[in-house]
């Protein structure tokens, strides 16, 4: 199960060289959190984990799904060692292990079940011996089970998972549950009381249009019932969508499995308590983003109609358009997001992946379903879906995410990602710490500060040389600013045969994790498109906790590095008296679509020397390079010539100390260019390695597209290149190599 604590490389450790009105941002500080259950506490519940458990359709045309089988990953969020207990409600079995100060470990369906169980899942209940706080998930997989470090494999099928619940009570919802478009819903209800519980279910269709079926459970201590949707006498006909609320006079826990078998795909939650507040949030809403679109289902708790305005943000804060729901008394409604987020007149929207605030006239509860149903692409087929968030941890606050895995270098393997959002209308500073199962930073802390409304995505294959298959967990430190951040992760694989996906809420917490920075950390731009061959000019800002600019300190930027080798450029510059330094990069490749990837570190030092021991602070930016419209018709062509006119080739020779000319043409649309600016680049190779520029000069092309230039041959060869851009395209010739006697 669990591997003993160890010494992690230093140079891995380093990881370089390596309410509110519709449409605005909910007031001040986020200083009142919600009850979502979703908290890093000292007695956690996972409602199901599955032993070989099957998901039935009942359709004749459509197979069950399964088995399935579930792992539980623990994070300890404190700075000793902690002793778990764990008891699985079903068999009745009780056992405990030790985490080290930050550590994660996951039990595996051998550590819950043995193969005497007789059960096809349970309820599991976590505590701590010493009220120490951890953080747990639920991860699953059919076929093939989740590893002891919660990784799947290409042997897997079909992938899900959830959040566990800090309590639970004898009122929740489950805000979306369906039939419609071959989607089968299982409600698992499990006990947690010490004595038998009596359960309702009701539920209620979308738009409220038809009856609210009820179904009622009696549910002994430990159990779990499954209601299928699709089954039994009163089973819900099929394309049906709606809601689920859940009471009982006891503590129950509930999970919803909505399983689409003829497509392999799952989606899980878990059901989160009646009461709530009227402002929530989703941190990460797709569109079109690498085929990735998302759902939106509201349950309104309230006895009256619930008044829904959902307004989307991209993640540099621009507020976009809205969507407006009348959500029936105790009803629910959803809306899909192709057909709603509209970019405002300022911008084009292609693809967009972004964060929403919803506000409600009443309480309500939501989900988040994001799927790659369709597209050119792969790697469509999968599915998942988090909660909607009630709260955003302040200054003082951690988020914390049990999983946190990097896949491998050809992109494949469990990779998380986590998108953070700032909610409010105050800037708010983060540290994302990256630690190894180990409890082992292998990362300095990546500074994350958000205006109103911007968001942020951490996602390994973006960070400027990040480990690969790295398994460990997240935390994200709140440690300045009257703002708040509230966050999603996914976890997909796309190695796995079918649905590798699965989303978690973060468990909020108290101060967790290393000590929080003295500095902050920005740039501006984050994320930037420019034309190749055009300058762009990155803003780097430092300031203390207080938000004020820090100058006359030096800070390291880094353009590209890598651990393989010295970085493409690196820059030692000052703050001015506004904390700031810019770094023009200018781009001179062209031909492809290529991304830049900087890396900003406080305190400055020579990454061509020692790194250094202390700890220091990073934030990174991505610029994008993208060619300026169609490629022209055009080409340029050099040839080289004796002093005696004749055309050389390579190979050839020529004598010590003669002249030699290049004549270069320009062709555009089948005609000479005149006027084109054209570069000669003199050349000459005397061994392994890039060859050595012995001249170079600029000219402009004539009538007839030439333009010529000399050079005097030297031992040992001699090569010419041209190059000219003709409207933004790179366009290169070379003569060949000629030996020089």
């Amino acid at each position: 199960m669990f591997m003993s604590k160890r010494v992690v490389n230093i140079i891995l450790a380093m990881g370089l060289v390596i309410g509110a009105f519709a449409g605005t941002l909910v007031t001040g500080s986020a200083d009142e959190h919600g009850n979502n259950q979703m908290n890093g506490s000292t007695e956690l519940y996972v409602p199901w984990v599955p032993n070989g458990a099957m998901l039935d359709d009942l359709r004749e045309e459509i197979d069950p799904s399964g088995p399935y089988y579930g792992s539980i990953t623990v994070q300890n969020l404190e700075d000793e060692t902690i002793t778990v207990n764990y008891e699985v409600l079903s068999t009745g079995t009780v056992d405990q292990f030790q985490l080290e100060n930050w550590e994660t470990g996951t039990l595996t369906v051998d550590d819950l079940f043995s193969v005497d169980d007789e059960v096809d899942g349970s309820g599991v209940v976590l505590t701590t011996s010493n009220d120490a706080r951890i953080a747990v998930v639920q991860k699953q997989a059919s076929g093939s089970a989740p590893s002891d470090e919660a990784r799947t494999s290409s042997e897997a099928g079909t992938v899900g998972g959830y959040t566990a619940m800090s309590e639970v009570s004898g009122s929740s919802v489950l805000p979306i549950v369906q039939t419609n478009n071959n989607w089968n819903t299982h409600i698992r209800v499990t006990n947690f009381g010490d004595q038998t519980a009596n359960v309702e279910v009701i539920l209620n269709p979308a738009g409220g249009e038809g009856d609210a079926p009820t179904f009622n459970m009696e549910i002994a201590t430990g159990d779990t019932e499954t209601l299928n949707l699709l089954g039994g006498e009163n089973a819900i006909p099929d394309g049906w969508t709606g809601s689920a609320l859940i009471s009982a006079d006891g503590p129950v826990g509930a999970i919803a499995e909505r399983a689409k078998n003829e497509t392999s795909m799952l989606i899980m939650n878990a059901a989160l308590p009646v009461e709530n507040s009227s402002t929530q949030y989703a941190p990460l809403v797709f569109q079109e983003w690498n085929y990735w679109n998302t759902g939106i289902s509201i349950a309104n708790l309230a006895d009256v109609e619930n008044e829904i305005t959902i307004t989307y943000y991209d993640r540099d804060g621009v507020e976009l358009n809205t969507d407006s729901l009348t959500v029936p008394a105790n009803g629910m409604d959803y809306v899909y997001t192709p057909a709603s987020v509209v970019a405002n007149d300022a911008m084009e929207l292609d693809g967009f992946v972004g964060s929403a605030v919803i506000t409600g006239e009443h309480p309500f509860r939501g989900a988040v379903d994001e799927v790659k149903y369709f597209g050119d692409d792969p790697d469509t087929g999968h599915a998942m879906s988090y909660m909607v968030e009630d709260q955003a941890a302040t200054a003082g606050e951690t988020l914390a995410m049990p999983i946190f895995q990097s896949g491998g270098e050809d992109g494949m393997g469990d990779t998380t990602g986590i998108q953070l959002f700032n909610p409010t209308d105050e800037w708010v500073a983060g540290a994302v710490r990256f630690i190894t199962q180990f409890g082992l930073e292998y990362r300095q802390p990546l500074i994350v500060h958000l205006e109103p409304g911007e968001g942020y995505t951490v996602y390994p294959y973006e960070i400027p040389d990040f480990p690969a298959d790295v398994h460990g967990s997240a935390l994200v430190q709140v440690y300045a600013g009257d703002g708040a951040i509230t966050a999603a992760a996914n976890n997909v694989n796309y190695a796995v045969a079918n649905d590798g996906s699965a989303s978690f809420n973060l468990m909020l917490t108290g101060e967790a994790g290393p000590e929080t920075p003295e500095y902050i950390l920005r740039t501006d731009p984050r994320r930037a498109t420019n034309e190749w061959f055009t300058t762009f000019s990155l803003t780097a800002t430092l300031m203390d906790v207080d938000g004020n600019p820090v100058p006359n300190e030096e800070v390291l930027i880094m353009v590209n590095p890598s651990i393989e080798g010295p970085p493409g450029d690196a820059r030692i510059l000052t703050t001015n008296e506004d904390g700031q330094v810019v770094f023009n990069d200018e781009f001179t490749r062209g031909g492809s679509e290529l991304v830049d990837r900087f890396i900003i570190i406080y305190p400055g030092f020579d990454p061509g020397e020692q790194w250094p021991e202390d700890p220091w602070i990073e934030t990174y930016a991505w610029k994008t390079w993208v060619a300026p419209g169609p490629e022209p018709d055009a080409s340029i062509q050099v040839e080289l010539r004796d002093d005696a006119g004749n055309v050389l080739s390579e190979g050839d020779t020529v004598t010590s100390g003669s002249q030699l000319t290049a004549e270069a043409t320009v062709i555009k649309d089948g005609e000479p260019l005149a006027n084109q600016e054209v570069n000669f680049n003199w050349f000459t190779t005397t061994g392994p390695g890039w060859p050595d520029l012995v001249g170079s000069d600029t000219g402009v092309t004539g009538a007839d597209g030439t333009v010529t230039h000399t050079q005097t041959a030297s031992p040992p060869n001699i090569d010419v290149c041209v190059d000219t851009v003709i409207e933004g395209w790179p366009f290169d010739d070379c003569a060949g190599i000629v030996e020089v006697e």
